[in-house]
């Protein structure tokens, strides 16, 4: 390796070395060695320095003033770039983290900045340079663009609204332009924003559905009470019979109408936090036996088979044992009611890992494929139930999922149209057993279901 050779000590440090050797001592004057070692120090030449009339040793003096200012200008501008550098870095990581798209271009449509949000909608790479024309992203957002740009200055805010399909997805996308009115940019830079609207759109849309859902179900009980009264009002044109018929459809009725508006407030207290989760230790066993009892009457009036199948090796939840219940009785209620007479539900649990997987198998009228994916949504009834003439407020699954997904775990779902249809929960569960050592031991296998 090249030695580099004796590292030159710095201006300060030399200047400091040499006024220490030109420093007077007692008694005696700064010699002319001591002067010669400052203007080495300096790096410059008395010759080229000292003005007619003045000593050597004030124009030392001066020079050393102006290189102090000098070195003092060099560490203010350097601090300046170091601030600056570092407001454009924090700027950057702003910009770039925002889920909005910013995008600046100049007159020639030219891309002068855009963030990370801004390159994946227009669907540009980052070279630079690029212009608006080079992006592959859909056709409507270009021209949205260009329509906000050309549009009125004399309006603070320019906005376009677009709708358009890629790679098979909606998308929806509001468009503003936030260049300052009036305000003279960097190179007349627009300030262009893109703020993607589509689950706002997607969320709205739900929002109607769900109100339009509600009123239809809820008029349809209102409708079938109103008639049945208006006829039940005309004793001349109706038997006892009749009329106690009508009276009976307005109670059954006003009892479907009351089961959906309690289900109702119930999924909407749950969803909004409103409902107290408790966490307390949940015998499953005990819990299982009770919807066995519940549900066994039902079974023996259509004739349906209830196979129950519980694991002798079952551990505690912790849980709400309430809740619980209530996604189970949804779930294994929906079975047996859309199961004909004659058919099977077998209700199934095991402990798998760390999870119960609760099993919930009918062989009912089966849910389509198109079906599948609608199935827990608020007041969603598939096909094949409304075809089945088979009353229900679509309320039921909706309310299982949130509280499974309350638990920790989750819910499936596969059916075949005709054939029946299946259910599987997942939920976390830890032992309460302990072993030697006091902590706590993971139930991982269970020997029944070798």
């Amino acid at each position: 390796m090249t030695d580099p050779g004796p590292v030159r000590p710095s201006l300060p440090r030399r200047l400091a070395a040499a006024l220490r050797r030109a420093t007077p001592r007692a008694g005696a004057g700064a010699g002319p060695r001591g002067l010669a070692a400052v203007w080495e120090a300096l790096g410059r030449s008395p010759l080229d320095c000292t003005a007619p009339g003045q000593s050597a040793w004030d124009a030392a003096v001066q020079q050393i003033r102006l290189q102090h200012d000098a070195m003092l200008q060099a560490q203010q501008l350097l601090l300046r770039t170091t601030v600056a550098e570092e407001q454009l870095r924090l700027t950057h990581a702003a910009l770039g983290a925002l889920v909005d798209g910013v995008l600046l271009l100049d007159p020639t449509e030219r891309i002068v900045y855009a963030n990370t949000t801004a390159r994946r909608v227009l669907q540009v790479g980052d070279q630079p340079n690029q212009r608006l024309e080079q992006a592959a992203a859909p056709f409507a957002i270009v021209e949205g663009i260009r329509a906000v740009l050309g549009a009125d200055l004399a309006h603070s805010v320019k906005t376009c609204r677009i709708e358009c399909e890629d790679q098979g997805r909606r998308l929806v996308y509001l468009i503003r332009d936030l260049t300052p009115s009036g305000a003279e940019t960097p190179q007349h830079v627009r300030v262009v924003v893109l703020e993607d609207w589509t689950a706002e759109e997607r969320a709205s849309r739900a929002k109607s559905e769900f109100i339009y859902s509600v009123s239809h179900e809820l008029k349809t009980p209102l409708t079938a009470i109103q008639a049945s009264l208006e006829l039940a009002n005309e004793p001349a044109a109706l038997s006892a019979d009749d009329r106690d018929k009508l009276i009976r459809v307005s109670y059954e009725e006003s009892i479907r109408l009351s089961q959906m508006v309690a289900e109702l407030l119930d999924l909407a207290r749950i969803e909004a936090g409103l409902t107290e989760f408790r966490r307390e230790q949940v015998d499953m066993r005990a819990l299982f036996d009770g919807l066995r009892a519940l549900h066994q009457p039902l079974c023996d009036r259509k004739s349906i088979l209830l196979r129950w199948d519980i694991s002798d090796y079952l551990a505690d939840l912790t849980g709400d044992a309430r809740l619980l219940r209530q996604a189970l009785v949804n779930v294994i209620g929906n079975a047996v009611k859309y199961t004909k007479d004659g058919g099977e539900v077998s209700v199934t649990a095991r402990l798998q890992g760390a999870e119960l997987v609760t099993t919930v198998r009918d062989t009912g009228i089966g849910i389509a494929e198109e079906d599948l994916p609608r199935v827990f949504e608020k007041f969603f009834r598939a096909k094949s139930a409304e075809q089945s003439a088979i009353q229900g407020t679509g309320l039921g699954l909706p309310m299982a999922r949130f509280i499974v997904e309350k638990h920790q775990g989750r819910i499936e779902l596969s059916s075949q149209l005709g054939v029946g249809t299946e259910f599987r929960i997942f939920l976390p569960v830890l032992s309460m057993d302990t072993d030697e050592e006091g902590t706590s031991s993971l139930v991982s296998v269970d020997e029944s279901s070798k």
